[in-house]
């Protein structure tokens, strides 16, 4: 029972690793193409100045935005993640 357990556990490691680096590398894929995409709509047409001037609530918008971004990517990495892990 232990012998056997222990021969699973190897590849069952090697797999949960991989899809934690893949995941990640996802993550930062995504995350690169959606600031990208962000950053051209906020600094087209000065969006950016009428954030900042007309609405004082929001402090520090672009940063927000940022990691609002970071969390959705990270988000959406995990789900995939979970959805294609196998289940035995």
């Amino acid at each position: 029972s232990i012998l056997k357990w222990a021969v699973m556990s190897v590849p069952a490691t090697f797999t949960n690793a991989m899809l934690r680096y893949l995941e990640g590398t996802m993550s930062l894929a995504f995350r690169r193409r959606l600031v990208t995409l962000a950053h051209r709509k906020y600094m087209s047409n000065e969006v950016y100045y009428q954030v900042i001037h007309r609405d004082s609530r929001l402090a520090n918008p672009d940063q927000h935005m940022t990691e609002d971004i970071a969390h959705f990517c990270d988000g959406l990495a995990r789900l995939y993640s979970k959805l294609s892990k196998p289940i035995f």
